[in-house]
């Protein structure tokens, strides 16, 4: 016997509350991409064997764990963002303490400020005093950090590692 045989003693009628509930139903259906029988079915099925409970469950389950990762989540950007704030700050201080110390008169070993020399030996062309303190990460608003590399320049060029030009600042030493 084959299906189109036994397709009466296969057959179940079921009559829903509204034809609004039909349309639905088929409308769901079809976003599944399947019949309404085989949606019907695969319901009833899991249902019976408790799969649609247990489906649930982990449902619920999986929206729990994703909302309390979305809270970590949230929590951990607060986390970082004060984090780079302060990150911010110590590079503005040690920036500070780098160059201020050129600031003050007086005899004292003074440490030049290692990307300064770097930024002027490695160009091939002349350096504006704006471009280095970008290049370097200096507030020009700073004008305390600003007068100690003004200082440092003017010591590099009194040694004659540098000189100044129309364009600006150019490695002069080796």
């Amino acid at each position: 016997m084959g299906k189109t045989e036994t397709i009466k003693k296969r057959r179940v009628d079921v009559y829903l509350r509204s034809e609004e509930q039909k349309g639905r139903w088929n409308k769901y259906a079809k976003g599944q991409k399947m019949s309404l029988s085989k949606l019907i079915i695969d319901t009833v099925e899991a249902r019976i064997g408790g799969d649609l409970m247990n489906q649930i469950k982990i449902k619920e389950t999986l929206t729990d764990k994703i909302k309390k990762l979305m809270d970590e989540n949230d929590s951990l950007k607060v986390q970082y963002n004060r984090s780079e704030n302060y990150i911010s700050i110590l590079e503005r201080e040690m920036n500070r303490s780098k160059n201020v110390s050129f600031s003050e008169p007086g005899p004292g070993i003074h440490k030049y400020h290692e990307e300064l020399i770097r930024v002027l030996k490695d160009s091939n062309n002349p350096v504006s005093n704006n471009n280095i303190l970008k290049q370097i990460r200096i507030d020009p608003a700073d004008t305390e950090v600003v007068a100690g590399i003004s200082k440092q320049l003017d010591a590099l060029k009194s040694y004659g590692l540098i000189k100044y030009g129309s364009r600006g600042w150019i490695w002069n030493g080796q």
